[in-house]
């Protein structure tokens, strides 16, 4: 049962209720031109690629591509293909929702690999059907990618760890990562978490070559190019002058009379909201308050678990797991400092990690025959939330 659900079922309903979205939310009216986070920016550069070949020159008019391109330059080859059904922004959140599904799928053989079955259908439907991953999974956004080659990423290397000398799983995770690190810059912390785990394997250097050979080839030719052009290869001056005239952070809080400890919880509390879900371009919170609350109670029952890590294999997946997470956190935080703008997407690319020690920890707290219960409570409410995000999104 709890193999078909992470293979079949769960994968299933994230790409359905990510579809609704997508179909339901008008593609043409500026009413809802931003319901999905910087859609209308990512689309413009898709389109600018698809109809030029070459990037945008960077500026707000293109801001999104300060970000790794590699999903642009996929959503531009989906555009080229799709121009003659005119409905490209449609197509493209469709396969946004392809995305969602396939995270699910990949986060649940990950998991498997490293722990029960129940724990990993579990983990699966924690990663996939998140109210706020499958709203921005049904738009046009980078973020799709990211998170996907993130659960990707750590899927594969859990069968490397099972089987090291596997060439596919070496193989899926040099592909993996690469689109990870080409897509957001989040991308950069999976990449070390997956080469201090070859390192401690003792993986030889012709592999640990191909890996970076791999990302190397999926992000250099930006990085030259950015720096030939702009002198920066990732963009962070530019990006950083250009936010922060629009969003000020810790400095312009204090200029009006805040207190550090004040931001901070904002930034915290705004967060956890937007983790959970948030919708209409990060400003509308319409699930009810209490679920906001309620969704502490899991998190905080895992985290009064302690990870059994005897396994070596398990001990190494964690180790990749916490860098990658713990990187996130990191980028997540120093942006708040600069521009108050808590998205909690950044820390999409986690989404495996987090999920598998959620479920494990909180099954790890019920007794032993009521743990399919434990289970199927969690996955019960994520569907019940997301039907109530797609009945009120049809009231608006």
């Amino acid at each position: 049962m709890w193999r078909s659900l992470w293979r079949l079922w769960l994968p299933l309903l994230a790409f359905c209720f990510s579809a609704i979205w997508a179909w339901r939310i008008p593609t043409n009216d500026p009413d809802f031109a931003n319901f999905f986070p910087d859609e209308g920016n990512h689309m413009v550069i898709a389109r600018y690629l698809a109809e030029n070949q070459t990037l945008p020159p960077y500026s707000y008019a293109y801001y999104e591509v300060a970000h790794p391109p590699l999903y642009h330059a996929l959503a531009a080859l989906v555009l080229i293909a799709a121009k003659s059904i005119h409905a490209d922004m449609l197509v493209l959140r469709l396969v946004g929702a392809l995305m969602g599904a396939l995270l699910t799928f990949l986060v649940g053989e990950g998991v498997v690999r490293v722990a029960s079955p129940r724990v990993a259908a579990l983990a699966a439907g924690l990663a996939g059907l998140l109210p706020s991953r499958v709203e921005v999974t049904a738009g046009v956004s980078n973020e799709n990618l990211a998170a996907l080659a993130g659960a990707g990423a750590l899927a594969a290397l859990a069968l490397l760890l099972r089987k090291p000398g596997s060439r596919r799983g070496l193989f899926s995770l040099a592909l993996w990562t690469m689109l990870a690190v080409g897509s957001k810059i989040t991308g950069l912390m999976l990449l070390l978490g997956v080469l201090v785990v070859l390192v401690r394997l003792r993986m030889s250097r012709g592999r640990l070559l191909v890996v970076l050979a791999v990302v190397a080839a999926g992000n250099l030719p930006w990085m030259a190019y950015n720096t030939w052009h702009y002198g920066d290869p990732y963009l962070l001056r530019q990006t950083e002058a250009l936010w922060s005239q629009l969003i000020p952070g810790l400095d312009g809080w204090l200029a009006r009379g805040g207190r550090t400890p004040g931001y901070v919880r904002n930034v915290v509390f705004r967060g956890w909201e937007l983790f959970v879900g948030a919708f209409d371009g990060l400003g509308r919170l319409y699930l009810p308050t209490p679920v906001y609350v309620g969704a502490l109670l899991l998190p905080l029952v895992a985290l009064s678990r302690r990870l059994r890590l005897r396994r070596p294999s398990r001990r190494r997946l964690a180790v990749a797991g916490g860098i990658v997470t713990g990187g996130a956190l990191l980028i997540f935080m120093l942006y708040n400092l600069r521009h108050f703008s808590p998205q909690a997407r950044f820390l999409f690319v986690a989404l495996f990690p987090l999920s598998w020690w959620c479920a494990e920890g909180w099954l790890a707290a019920w007794p032993p025959r009521w743990r399919d219960l434990g289970a199927m409570l969690p996955l019960l409410v994520l569907i019940g939330l997301n039907l109530y995000a797609v009945t009120f999104f049809a009231r608006l």
